[in-house]
């Protein structure tokens, strides 16, 4: 990627977190200036001096008088003209007036009456507040002008950071920072930070109008644009501009109110009509609102969604319900309703307006919104069953402390009231640390049965898992548990074949349509392989890998029903996903269920991998079994193959073996009866090893035996007849090696043909020059004869000619006819026997029978080998003429 390209994105990236740490100043600063004018007017409030009149918007015209003002003779209408002898020309300046002077103090006035009239007038100031506050207005002011604000600046910005990208999260931030500046502060006593007087003055304007603006759009936009915002865009401007160049109207109008009356003239006109438009306009992002919310809720498509509006669209008018009654029973009883009524009315009064940002909040950033009536049932169950723990609780420590601080005023302390205490106080940590952990434990299971089994259920789960060594008993429970644990109706599991995952255990499911098939390179398995987490699937917040998937992907994710993938993961692969449908409550799945699924998936992988495993190991076992007993039973057929019993020569003795390196072979010799008393001798070798090459060495024994009994004499024919058949019989990449050789007693003449084998040899003893007899057996006293006449390998080509050879033998002769697997017999060294080797052991025991030859060479070869693995087929067939 280019270095510009990436630096943009960059950039792009962190301008949500920068625009977030900018408003964050700002609001922060807001809230912590309410917090100090609350806790000082608390605190100090009776030396406070009250503002003794309200000026209407010019700042300079009372607009009503208290009592003190209208006996020292104010009255509405009049003009200010002075403070204290100094000219009056901002609000700025009453206020440091007022909060330089003590009530009871003068405040001494210049004034300019309706009719034209001048008078010098002194207000007696009087204090703010005429009493201290008790615990129930600290606890009810408190609540409302710290608790709340902060709880609402919590929600936003908790909105944002889980979604900084998300238009609708900063919709509720500008919602949220409304609640900050709901209620002007108490008195006028300004700080020495003038920055933090001036973001608190203009912030108070400004948050208002931004406030019903993103109440308006997030109507529009939630959860997605409605379709008359689609098809006329331009209409939420109608109120969008108006809005905004009003509120830049506002902002002068208050600066040069608060600090400067000269700027002021030229909007003293439109003031009032700037302030009636304003609210007007504010006023009308509130139906926009709902009709957004309810237009949204006709069109929706999916059942998510529309849990979701059904519990914004209640929330939100309980919520601004709640906070239109909570102004209009301010501007009732002068902004201190905790004073007039009741202590828990004002606490449920306070609560509802919460109810709204509580509901915004829910909506954007929770997954998967439960349906309001389960939401509300569940909550109320539960708030009240917890309640009664917190509230025995509560009343415990307070009678506890009343009998303590009793005593401290009683004269005479008896056993008995430090028996009452000790009493009290061992109930209160009885309930604290038994009695409630038991309640709670009872409640969850009556109320909210997921949350007190489901620990303890998938973690005994993940604990069973390991023990299994099948895979349909393993699912059977997983499956089964965890539908029960969580209350899932709908639950599937994939394990893969070959590609592909298919559906090997399914609830509640209909999978009669298609099949429940994905594919290995599939979306879906490529991101459970490489996160290794479970995937939550919400058709309203859909993942990147989600909307990467095909159509067919998501058809077999809708089969499933799936809201909940699992990766079951063995130790380097994928084996398996299981798909888990809604709760019967369609509550979201909860980090908890998520880190407890998780747990169960790994230790279920890991089991199906073994199950696998075992299952496989023990196919293989039997797969192997049957081909051992196969190969038996076909060593068994092969060995019948090789000549039962040795023919009666005239004059000669023959004699072979075969010992196969994998217990069937490709190696082949032969001893057959011709006409006329001839002795046909064949040895062959089949490229290959194991059934292929028996099964081709079966073939040329059938073909030989077939066109050598029944077919010409000459052998240069019948060797291109056995090239024939076995070409036409066998794959193209196989062959033979074949020596085949007619031996007629009467003459002691060997005709043969050799395709390709190695070339037999006769050994012939050399007699001596004194007698004609021959000398001790060794290397230098024999004679070695070739038989190298023939052509190629027969099966190779279809088409090819040979010639034959013929050598008449002597009486003492010994013919050896054999395999590779003899002469080229490797040690551990891999160092090879050879053919010279072997024809030192064949000349070593020329006086021998020929059975006997044929021990001594395969002794020789073995214990040149000392051991070694046999890596081929060792044939040998011998053929001794008489001396």
């Amino acid at each position: 990627m280019p270095k510009n390209v990436r630096s943009r994105k960059e950039k792009s990236a962190a301008l949500p977190y920068v625009a977030l740490m900018i408003v964050a100043f700002v609001l922060l600063t807001i809230f912590v200036h309410n917090t100090f004018n609350f806790f000082d007017y608390m605190q100090h409030g009776r030396g406070w001096s009250r503002t003794p009149f309200q000026m209407d918007d010019s700042g300079q015209v009372v607009k009503y008088a208290e009592p003190e003002a209208a006996i020292a003779g104010v009255h509405p209408g009049d003009r200010i003209l002075s403070l204290d002898g100094q000219d009056y020309t901002s609000l700025q300046q009453m206020q440091n007036v007022l909060a330089a002077t003590a009530p009871g103090s003068p405040l001494h006035l210049r004034i300019q009456h309706q009719n034209n009239t001048f008078a010098n007038v002194s207000i007696p100031l009087v204090a703010l507040q005429n009493r201290s506050p008790n615990a129930a207005v600290w606890t009810s002011v408190g609540f409302l002008r710290v608790v709340f604000p902060l709880l609402c600046l919590v929600l936003g910005f908790w909105a944002v950071l889980a979604k900084p990208n998300d238009r609708n999260a900063w919709f509720l931030l500008g919602i949220f920072a409304f609640f900050t500046v709901l209620f002007e502060p108490f008195g006028s006593q300004p700080t020495h930070l003038v920055w933090v007087e001036a973001i608190a003055m203009f912030g108070r304007a400004f948050l208002a109008p931004i406030a019903f603006a993103c109440i308006m759009l997030f109507g529009l936009y939630f959860p997605e644009r409605t379709l008359t915002d689609r098809r006329a865009p331009w209409l939420k401007w109608i109120i969008l501009v108006p809005l905004a160049i009003l509120l830049v109207l506002d902002l002068i109008h208050i600066y040069h109110r608060n600090f400067g009356f000269q700027g002021l003239h030229f909007l003293s006109s439109l003031t009032d009509a700037v302030h009636l438009t304003e609210s007007i306009l504010m006023g009308a992002c509130i139906p926009v609102f709902f009709t957004g919310i309810i237009s949204n809720l006709h069109t929706a498509e999916t059942a998510d969604t529309r849990r979701r509006l059904r519990v914004l669209r209640t929330g939100s008018a309980i919520g601004l319900g709640g906070l239109l009654l909570l102004f209009v029973l301010s501007l009732i009883h002068g902004g201190m309703i905790e004073q007039v009524l009741p202590l828990w009315l004002v606490f449920i009064i306070l609560a509802i307006p919460l109810l709204f940002p509580v509901t915004l909040a829910y909506v954007v950033v929770v997954q998967r919104a439960m349906d309001l009536s389960i939401l509300v049932r569940q909550g109320t169950k539960y708030a009240f069953a917890r309640g009664t723990l917190w509230v025995l609780q509560f009343l415990l420590v307070a009678i506890v402390t009343f009998r303590i601080a009793r005593l401290m005023h009683k004269p005479h302390v008896t056993q008995v009231d430090i028996l009452l205490i000790l009493v009290l106080g061992l109930m209160f940590l009885a309930l604290r640390f038994r009695v409630a952990g038991s309640v709670s434990n009872w409640l969850d299971k009556k109320f909210f049965r997921e949350a007190y089994s489901a620990e303890q259920i998938l973690s005994q789960l993940a604990e069973q898992a390991r023990g299994f060594t099948e895979t349909k008993p393993l699912l059977d429970t997983i499956t089964h548990s965890i539908g029960e644990t969580l209350h899932i109706d709908r639950i599937g599991v994939l394990l893969r074949a070959g590609n592909t995952f298919r559906l090997q255990q399914a609830i509640g499911l209909d999978t009669t349509d298609h099949p429940v098939i994905l594919q290995d390179n599939s979306s879906t398995i490529r991101h459970l392989h490489r996160s290794n987490v479970p995937a939550t699937l919400y058709e309203d917040e859909q993942d990147g890998w989600l909307l990467l998937a095909n159509e067919a992907e998501r058809r077999t994710l809708r089969q499933l029903s799936a809201e909940l993938l699992l990766p079951l993961h063995g130790r380097k692969e994928l084996v398996g996903i299981m798909a888990l449908g809604p709760k019967r409550s369609e509550e979201p799945y909860s980090n908890t269920d998520l880190q407890l699924l998780q747990t169960v998936a790994m230790q279920a992988g890991l089991a199906i991998e073994n199950a696998q495993l075992m299952n496989t190991l023990a196919s293989e076992a039997a797969r192997r079994e049957r081909m051992n007993r196969e190969i038996e039973i076909a060593r068994e057929v092969q060995e019948r193959l090789f000549p039962q019993s040795l023919p009666e020569i005239s004059g000669a003795v023959c004699a072979g073996f075969c010992r196969p390196a994998q217990g069937v072979g490709g190696d082949y010799y032969d001893f057959l009866v011709l006409d006329s008393g001839r002795i046909g001798v064949a040895v062959g070798d089949v490229s290959g090893k194991g059934i292929s090459a028996a099964l081709l060495m079966a073939s040329l024994r059938a073909s030989l035996r077939g066109i050598t009994l029944y077919g010409s004499s000459d052998l240069a024919i019948v060797m291109r007849n056995i090239n024939r058949l076995v070409y036409d019989s066998s794959a193209s990449n196989r062959y033979a090696t074949f020596f085949f050789g007619e031996y007629d007693p009467e003459s002691r003449i060997l005709t043969y043909v050799n395709a390709g084998h190695n070339e037999p040899i006769v050994v012939r003893p050399i007699p001596s020059a004194d007698n004609g007899t021959t000398t001790a057996p060794c290397r230098e006293n024999c004679e070695v004869l070739r038989l190298a006449d023939g052509g190629p390998v027969v099966g190779m080509l279809p088409e090819t000619s040979y010639i034959c050879g013929s050598l008449r033998l002597h009486p003492g002769d010994v013919l050896l006819a054999y395999t590779d697997g003899i002469s080229e017999a490797m040690n551990k060294e891999d160092e090879e026997w050879g053919e010279e080797r072997m024809i030192e052991a064949a000349c070593a025991c020329l006086p021998l029978s020929a059975s006997l030859i044929l021990e001594h060479i395969f002794n020789a070869a073995d214990a040149f080998t000392q051991g070694a693995a046999q890596h081929d087929d060792m044939t040998l067939a011998v053929l001794k003429l008489s001396d």
